[in-house]
């Protein structure tokens, strides 16, 4: 029996890859162009983890650990927060790895992360323990658990 081999000249392979490659760097660059910018500022809330005190151009601000991302971002307090935190010399001692919610101008990054926060309000979130009977409620069973 014998076999029928198709042989592909070199130069058309060649023609074939610098096609693909063209193609390949078109489309590079035109996610690169679609590429949107993020960047903008809202007003809310994001819960953190206090990992440090710093400052920021002379304004008193926290290192604090995003809880949804984990990212580090500089935290800069109002005046009026730093007024009812109290002195910035306590602040390491008070607020070193306290879960808090911050509440103030979020400023986002072009690729639409968080950079900075500008605190208006910053609030301790306690935890607690909760017994499983305030969580079951008085009226229910405990046949389900």
């Amino acid at each position: 029996m014998r076999q029928n081999w198709d042989f592909v000249k070199i130069d058309d392979y060649q023609a074939d890859m610098r096609e693909i490659s063209d193609s390949a760097a078109s489309v590079v660059t035109t996610l690169r162009a679609d590429k949107s910018d993020l960047t903008r500022t809202e007003y809310g809330s994001v819960e953190a983890v206090v990992v440090g005190t710093i400052t920021h151009y002379g304004r008193p601000a926290l290192q604090v650990r995003l809880r949804l991302t984990g990212d580090l971002v500089k935290c800069v307090v109002s005046q009026d927060a730093v007024e009812k935190i109290g002195l910035p010399h306590s602040w390491y001692e008070t607020w070193s790895n306290q879960r808090v919610l911050i509440m103030g101008e979020i400023h986002y990054n072009e690729e639409g992360k968080i950079a900075r926060i500008e605190a208006k309000k910053i609030s301790v979130i306690e935890d607690k323990i909760i017994p499983i009977d305030e969580v079951r409620g008085q009226s229910q069973s405990t046949a389900f658990w």
